[in-house]
């Protein structure tokens, strides 16, 4: 997150569906809450954020991101996974210019 963390920040949501939480690592599922809400203006950089804090919503984040990234038409997007021991450690997302 470091090498783009400037772009994450400038690079608004576009999808405002609620992200659904699942089983945490190491730590069962959240009791009564099955999703989180991302409110209007939040930037990929807090998306991004939230995953890499929340266990819970850490998969729902690798999709919505995918998604929100998919939307992204004022940059050119690559995202490569390098082992998938610890996705949020080892996902680098390069904008090119």
């Amino acid at each position: 997150m470091k090498y783009n963390e400037s772009y994450l920040k400038e690079l608004p949501c576009q999808i405002f569906d609620p992200i659904p939480l699942g089983e945490g690592a190491g730590v069962g599922w959240l009791k009564d809450v099955d999703s989180m809400a991302i409110p209007e203006g939040t930037m990929l950089y807090e998306l991004v954020k939230t995953g890499i804090e929340q266990t819970h919503a850490a998969v729902g984040v690798v999709v919505r991101l995918r998604k929100e990234l998919s939307l992204v038409k004022n940059m050119p997007v690559l995202i490569a996974i390098d082992q998938v021991r610890n996705i949020f450690l080892d996902v680098k997302m390069m904008i090119i210019h």
